[in-house]
């Protein structure tokens, strides 16, 4: 019996390496506070010893300050300076463009004149390919909520 207790309680390399990788399992699994203090504090070591970086030029926030306000009318803006915006940040280079703003309903546009234009040319059954392309090109430029 003695043998058999020596022998499974003997201490060889992959013994340890098994119980070290259950012991941080477990570790891991309980997330102890002073582990995560450890963390904390050595993150902050790895920014003070880095020192301060100087900010780079990839961020570019547009904001809607009283000169926008002054020069383009009060808000909410038509949909069509915001079309323009964007566009204007996409030729710029601007690979994503986010709004912190809040557009609650669609806009009234000439959409719904151009839908009951193209409606009535159906009743009347005009077909003609040009004027499809034309109501279309122009449907298009009108929907700014899209």
């Amino acid at each position: 019996m003695d043998q058999i207790l020596k022998k499974i309680f003997k201490l060889t390399s992959f013994r340890i390496g098994i119980f070290l990788t259950i012991l941080v399992i477990v570790i891991y699994f309980f997330d102890p506070l002073f582990l995560r203090l450890i963390e904390l504090k050595t993150l902050d070591m790895k920014f003070i010893s880095r020192g301060q970086l100087k900010p780079g030029n990839e961020v570019v926030i547009a904001t809607i300050d009283e000169k926008s306000l002054d020069e383009l009318g009060r808000w909410p803006w038509p949909r069509s300076i915001m079309v323009k915006m964007v566009d204007n940040l996409s030729r710029y280079g601007a690979r994503v463009i986010g709004f912190d703003a809040v557009f609650p309903e669609p806009q009234d546009s000439n959409l719904k004149t151009l839908e009951t234009l193209e409606n009535k040319i159906k009743q009347k059954n005009l077909k003609d390919k040009k004027l499809d392309d034309i109501i279309n090109r122009v449907k298009g430029g009108v929907d700014y909520d899209k």
